[in-house]
This record gives structure tokens, C-alpha cells and sequence, in this order.
């Protein structure tokens, strides 16, 4: 269901421990896209600020072609090299247009250097807004190296990973019989990975 102009309504009378936005962009897109699409998060912003519900911003960065190219067509250069700088200036723009999240949901990000200031940014001018990293869909070894990283950097709260956590269990289990012993199974593997994950938290 869908509910228009009635969003806002709707989440007064549920009231959610966040509202989540998942939003895709990157500086070198249509600018007169990007002022549109800015003035509706405002309105968002503002309005979850009004009634008192947080709201929980999930940033997606993707490359450009042109930026791709500059990265020598390697994803992984362009997540280590440009797009921390990206990540930065997404944030400046939104804070800019009064878009203030209470936490940023973005990319994991390679290196330390990298993640302090797309951290300083999202708490710039005393703002007390956390981030907390998304998975991505991303192998587990990348993602134990990524949780590492921003555990060292303090306004890092955490992380919200879902598909490499529970994505392999649950096609093991739909692809069973459906008893209580694959049940079982598919909930261990679940929590271990989970447990796993956690471990590589170090703060």
C-alpha cells in the first residue's frame, strides 16, 4: 500500500523507531534532478522532525561512467579512490538542503582515512547524527574488512547488514523439505554469521 500525500500521517499514528529513505547520487548527476529530488527529502526531513520520528538515511553512491573510466573501469578502484570524496560531498549537499538525517546508512569504505571525513562531515557544525554501514550484498571477506575500518572511527555506531547474512540459509532452506531440521539449520548458520560479523567489530 501506498499512501500519498498521507505519509506522514500514517507514520504519526505507527510510530517507528526510524523512517528509512534509500536514496542513489552522486554529485556529477543532473543537477536539476538532484534540486529536485533535494527539495522532497526536505520535506521529509522536516516533516519526521516535526511529529519526532528519526529518520535513518541510506546513501548509495554509484559511479558514473565517466568517474568508472576514470577508475580504469575497476569498481573496486572507484569505491578506494573517488568515491569517499563523493560520499563527502553527497552529505554537504543534503546538509546544505536542510536534509539532516539522526543517522546515515552508507557504504563501507576502504580505509581509515577514508571513513574519518565522510564522518566529520555527517557531524558537521556540532550536529550529532551517527553512521552505521550497509552491506551491499558484499563477499564476507570485504565486508569483515569494512566493519573493521569503521570500527575505528568513532561516529560509526554499527552496521545493518541483511542478504550476506541470511540470503545463502534461506534458499537452503526454501530448496528443503521445510522440516524442523533444516528450520534449525538455516537459523544457526543465520546467527553464525551474524556472531561473525560482530567479531570483526573492534572498537
Amino acid at each position: 500500500m501506498t499512501w500519498g500525500d498521507q505519509w506522514l500521517e500514517h507514520v504519526e499514528a505507527i510510530r517507528p523507531d526510524y523512517v528509512k529513505i534509500l536514496v542513489r547520487d552522486n554529485p556529477d548527476f543532473d543537477a536539476v534532478e538532484r534540486e529536485q529530488q533535494f527539495g522532497r527529502l526536505a520535506q521529509v526531513s522536516d516533516g519526521l522532525h516535526r511529529i519526532g520520528v528519526p529518520l535513518l538515511y541510506e546513501l548509495l553512491v554509484p559511479a558514473t561512467k565517466a568517474q568508472l573510466d576514470r577508475a580504469g573501469d575497476d569498481p573496486g578502484a572507484y569505491d578506494h579512490d573517488i568515491r569517499p570524496g563523493l560520499v563527502v560531498q553527497v552529505i554537504a549537499d543534503n546538509q546544505s538542503h536542510n536534509v539532516e538525517p539522526t543517522l546515515w546508512k552508507v557504504e563501507g569504505l576502504e580505509t581509515v582515512e577514508a571513513a574519518q571525513p565522510v564522518a566529520e562531515q555527517a557531524r558537521a557544525g556540532g550536529r550529532s547524527t551517527d553512521l552505521i554501514v550497509l552491506g551491499r550484498d558484499a563477499p564476507a571477506e570485504r565486508l569483515d574488512h569494512w566493519l573493521e575500518v569503521a570500527s575505528q572511527v568513532g561516529a560509526f555506531v554499527g552496521f545493518a547488514i541483511g542478504r550476506s547474512i541470511w540470503e545463502d540459509a534461506v534458499r537452503g532452506y526454501e530448496a528443503s523439505d521445510r522440516g524442523e531440521a533444516p528450520a534449525s539449520a538455516a537459523r544457526a548458520q543465520i546467527a553464525e554469521r551474524y556472531v561473525d560479523f560482530f567479531a570483526q567489530w573492534k572498537p
